[in-house]
């Protein structure tokens, strides 16, 4: 009888309840209550069993029958799933694991067959599924069943941990860990500071709260937790371990996505949006922001994020939710083919999801700029036009023209109607997202009206307006740039800075070389030196700033050489400044103020220590998890440590 008062249906364990389910079956009393179909029970592994399955192949899990003590269990009890007679079977663990009750069979039918009258509101407890457009057979049979309420989301049950994860048992420890409570603190006020404003992919008072509370039963994603400590690492942290800090959260964020332990799939959108902030070496299709962002995609297309979710249940907040980080989705994939010229993931035309307005930015917090973000995201609707109808294959001169004088238009009423706290002024007095915003419209203004390297009559496209509106965009760019330059705030400027100086430094090179006024050779040149000294510092910041700046510096001694009379500035720099493995350093690193009311920098931890304290110690499973035990027993209290140590079931609400 005392192994029977063991038993627990996952639901109850996981809220510490008592459960019948050793006596009245599947699904126990509490689920029956609580009309929850997806009852099945609890499955507990020894420490012993789950470090063996960390070192070998996972092995099946024998069942076994209530009040009998299987072999190898010291206290009684049973070493795998128990169930009763009318649910005794194989359970398999593994990617394809089916929950016992074998409910994962019965999940088609019980998602088509849903009474027509029954529509439970999709909250952050239920699963989503989108049933496509009307080619899709599960959206004829949902609409064959009586739902034609004009919804294409609807609510599903929670599918099993072991269901849904590949190999959980296998899951590192290190992702579950975390530094000391006053370093996290440090880092998510880092980031709701500096990057949440002009990037709002997580709502700071929710996730805030969530964090705050401590509470199992409404905790904050694990994952979105480990990806925010990451960009806020970018911009607390100095330049000598920016990147190993990153680096280390990254890793953790990425463990947890790949063994697919986060079960809310939007959440899984928002960390991706979050983790293409960070370089994980030079390759820019299966790694860095170009995979991240299609990946975050493909997640959200498979959720039906761009189709109009106001017909759904999915509850306020999540359909707020789902808009903003659709349209921030969109706008990063726009200038990653801005970026890299290559085709966009997402086509508005396949999309019928609402405009973003400003009350989708409710719980973002009171610093978020919401002008910054909606202009933002209104210049790549406009530009994603404009790539498409321009710089598709096969486009003809004719067409291209076209598109072009319409893109112009559409650009100049984009600029006429910019609010007053954003419009162009003195770079020195012009807010930092207001010149973020005009260094986008600037590098696009550059990218659609600059020479194109063909040959024969297709080189007399570029007219002399067209040279005139390049000139004038790598000019604005050069100011903007020196201007974040002179107030210290590189370091807040999201990693498309780099491309931003790329573009410009082409433009600028080019007029180097063929003004024919010695002024105006002069100017140009000066304007190059003043970006490519912006440049530098960043390269300290963003590391795919180095090959840039190491080109157009080689490219600066061959103009030099070229030009008779030029002198090198000053500000060239030293052999001392260009020394270490693929890092420009600075004299002085960028990162070494006070915070104040005006947003600089507190720089008085112990970054170092930090670094080596996330480092494991070894690859040994069970001491990984002691430390991670100890760790949880001093600063979160309550925990259920052996929930932890089966893997079954990891959330935020154990930490």
């Amino acid at each position: 009888m005392q192994n029977q008062r063991r038993v627990a249906c996952g639901t109850c364990h996981t809220r510490k309840v008592k459960c019948d389910a050793a006596t009245v079956g599947i699904p126990c009393s509490n689920c029956r209550k609580a009309n929850d179909s997806n009852c099945h029970l609890h499955v507990k592994r020894t420490r012993a069993s789950n470090a063996l399955r960390n070192h070998g192949h996972p092995q099946p899990i024998q069942a076994a029958v209530p009040g009998r003590r299987t072999a190898g269990t010291g206290h009684g009890e049973a070493s795998g799933p128990i169930v009763d007679s009318e649910h005794r079977g194989h359970v398999e663990t593994g990617p394809f694991a089916i929950a016992p009750g074998e409910a994962f069979k019965t999940s088609l039918v019980e998602f088509v067959e849903q009474p027509s009258g029954l529509r439970p509101p999709i909250d952050k407890d239920s699963r989503v599924t989108y049933t496509g457009n009307s080619l899709s057979n599960l959206n004829l049979l949902k609409r064959a069943s009586g739902m034609n309420d004009g919804s294409s989301h609807h609510a599903s049950n929670r599918v099993s941990h072991q269901s849904v994860s590949y190999e959980p048992d296998r899951l590192p420890v290190e992702a579950l860990q975390l530094p000391e409570k006053q370093t996290v603190d440090r880092l998510l006020e880092a980031y709701f500071t500096h990057v949440s404003p002009g990037f709002p992919v997580v709502d700071e008072v929710r996730f805030m709260a969530q964090y705050k509370a401590r509470d199992p039963s409404n905790p904050p994603s694990l994952l979105l937790l480990q990806a925010i400590l990451m960009a806020g690492a970018h911009v607390l942290t100095e330049s000598s371990g920016r990147q190993a800090l990153k680096a280390t959260f990254f890793r953790r964020a990425k463990m947890l996505i790949d063994s697919r332990f986060e079960r809310n799939r939007d959440t899984v959108v928002q960390a991706a949006l979050l983790l293409a902030t960070h370089i994980d070496g030079i390759e820019d299709v299966c790694a860095n922001d170009w995979y991240w962002v299609h990946y975050a995609s493909t997640v959200a297309l498979g959720l039906g994020m761009h189709r109009d979710a106001e017909p759904s249940t999915l509850v306020p907040h999540n359909k707020r939710m789902w808009r903003r980080v659709f349209w921030l989705l969109f706008s990063s994939d726009v200038a990653l083919a801005l970026q890299y010229g290559r085709p966009q993931s997402i086509h508005l035309q396949d999309c019928d999801v609402c405009p973003i307005t400003r009350a989708d930015f409710e719980e973002c917090g009171t610093g978020t700029h919401v002008d910054f973000v909606m202009l933002n995201i209104e210049l790549a609707t406009v530009v994603s036009e404009a790539i498409r109808r321009q710089f598709r294959p096969n486009v003809d001169n004719a067409s291209r023209k076209q598109a072009l004088h319409e893109a112009d238009a559409q650009l100049a009423r984009w600029s006429q109607d910019l609010p007053d706290c954003l419009r162009l002024r003195p770079t020195l007095t012009l807010d930092m997202y207001a010149s973020l915003l005009h260094l986008n419209y600037n590098t696009i203004l550059i990218l659609l009206h600059r020479p194109q390297p063909r040959t024969g009559a297709a080189e007399a496209d570029m007219t002399k307006e067209d040279g005139n509106i390049c000139s004038a965009a790598a000019s604005h760019v050069q100011s903007l740039l020196e201007g974040l330059r002179e107030r210290q705030s590189l370091i807040y400027a999201p990693g498309n800075i780099v491309h931003v100086c790329f573009s410009a430094l082409i433009q600028l090179s080019l007029e180097v070389v063929h003004m024919g006024n010695p002024l105006l050779s002069t100017a140009a040149r000066r304007r190059y030196d003043s970006v490519l000294e912006t440049l530098r510092q960043i390269c300290s910041i963003w590391p795919q700033a180095n090959p840039v700046y190491y080109y157009f510096e080689h490219k600066r001694s061959i103009l030099k050489q070229s030009l008779n009379g030029y002198e090198a500035p000053e500000q060239t720099p030293t052999d001392n400044s260009m020394q270490g493995p693929g890092i420009v350093r600075m004299s002085e690193p960028l990162v070494q103020r006070e915070l104040d009311s005006h947003g600089d920098i507190v720089n008085d931890m112990d970054w170092q220590g930090i670094l080596g304290s996330l480092q494991p110690e070894d690859s040994d499973s069970s001491r990984l998890f002691g430390d991670w035990a100890e760790w949880q027993e001093r600063y979160w209290h309550g925990t259920d440590l052996e929930a932890l140590s089966t893997g079954e079931d990891l959330t935020m609400g154990n930490i």
